[in-house]
């Protein structure tokens, strides 16, 4: 069964309705298979080149290779600790305050703030390599485009 992807938090281009970042901010990920696909669809649609799956504990950030254009283009980076993406002790386990630190995260990314850069040095390759192009001078908005 096919599940419905409703963006929570996305990164668009400064001058254009571009989609850079697709983020899905969620308490908990029933079937990780599911979510994946649904997250993998949703980036080929928009030509989207990172996603991300987040949850309380991990954070899972996949890059389009553009490759083939095919759900198989879209790889995984990895899968962080949540707490060490966003730089906090404690992470809220609730969907609606989860999504308001994932785009508080990225706000502070996208102003290229270097504080905002995750400590531990696992993330911060990854979110400098792949997550920083994609917000830099970017406009991160609640919801999704439909």
């Amino acid at each position: 069964m096919s599940v419905a992807f409703d963006a929570d938090v996305i990164v668009l281009a400064r001058e254009v309705p571009e989609v850079r970042l697709v983020a899905e901010v969620k308490r908990s990920i029933v079937n990780l298979a599911d979510a994946e696909a649904a997250l993998r669809r949703y980036m080929l649609d928009r030509k989207c080149s990172i996603g991300l799956l987040v949850t309380p504990d991990r954070t899972r950030i996949y890059r389009d290779t553009f490759a083939d254009f095919t759900p198989d283009s879209v790889q995984l980076v990895g899968d962080y600790p949540t707490s060490d993406l966003l730089n906090v002790d404690h992470v809220p386990n609730d969907d609606r305050a989860l999504q308001q630190a994932v785009r508080a995260w990225l706000d502070q990314l996208a102003a290229a703030l270097p504080a905002a850069l995750p400590k531990a040095d696992a993330v911060r390759g990854p979110v400098v390599q792949y997550v920083v192009p994609e917000v830099a001078d970017g406009r991160v908005s609640s919801g999704s485009l439909g």
